[in-house]
């Protein structure tokens, strides 16, 4: 697979003062009849999140917003991927050795749920990081977005949504792949594949910045707004 395009805008790293575990913030999650706790500091949580940076601001004048446990109801794996990238900038571990390969990637189904999450949460850079993924594991896959999927994304992102966004640009650009692989000319789906690999991410990007800090009243910029293959 060729190099991936890089982000034009990353993430603004968040400053040492929000990794003071003292102040932790302990996340219960509630999936069905399944619970697991999470802890994270409550400096990441503000930084990168607008709606954190509200319900846990510990001057605030609500009791919740000065308590260290919140009980989330959402899905399990999107929490543990959420907690692996608040702290490694990666929503999974790379693989060990004795690994698969196919195990670098989360499935596009919980990929979509995280984008959900972080979207309803305010992350912007939670959101590149699902998108980013989604779009490396199809150019390794060459896998086509499902129709179940892409029904899922549209009862559960806002109209206009980069995640709507890149699925249509994914739905029209390679659902044709499976006629290219009836012609006996393999290199014909290789370079489409190769092609798909080098667009640029940032079409599909939320480059507004640390949820955190848009919720001091630092202006959203806008999103990618052409073609990421021009």
């Amino acid at each position: 697979m060729p190099p991936l395009s890089q982000c034009k805008d990353p993430p603004q790293p968040p400053p040492s003062t929000c990794f003071d575990h003292k102040d932790s913030i302990t996340l219960k999650v509630v999936d069905g009849v399944k619970q697991e706790t999470f802890s994270i500091a409550r400096g990441l949580l503000r930084w990168h999140s607008a709606f954190f940076a509200a319900a846990l601001d510990p001057y605030g004048s609500s009791k919740e917003s000065t308590s260290k446990k919140r009980e989330l109801k959402e899905e399990i794996p999107v929490v543990r991927a959420f907690h692996c990238w608040i702290y490694t900038g990666r929503l999974l571990d790379p693989p060990k050795p004795e690994e698969s390969s196919d195990n670098q990637y989360l499935s596009s189904a919980v990929l979509c749920k995280i984008w959900v999450f972080a979207d309803f949460r305010g992350f912007p850079a939670l959101k590149n990081a699902a998108i980013d993924m989604l779009h490396e594991s199809m150019a390794a896959k060459w896998a086509t977005p499902s129709d179940d999927m892409i029904l899922y994304v549209y009862q559960n992102s806002p109209e206009g949504s980069q995640l709507r966004k890149f699925f249509i640009y994914a739905w029209i650009r390679t659902k044709s792949e499976g006629c290219f692989k009836e012609l006996k000319k393999q290199d014909v789906p290789t370079d489409h594949q190769y092609w798909w690999a080098t667009l640029d991410r940032c079409f599909w990007h939320d480059h507004s910045g640390p949820g955190g800090m848009l919720r001091k009243g630092g202006q959203k910029r806008k999103a990618g707004d052409v073609d990421p293959g021009e």
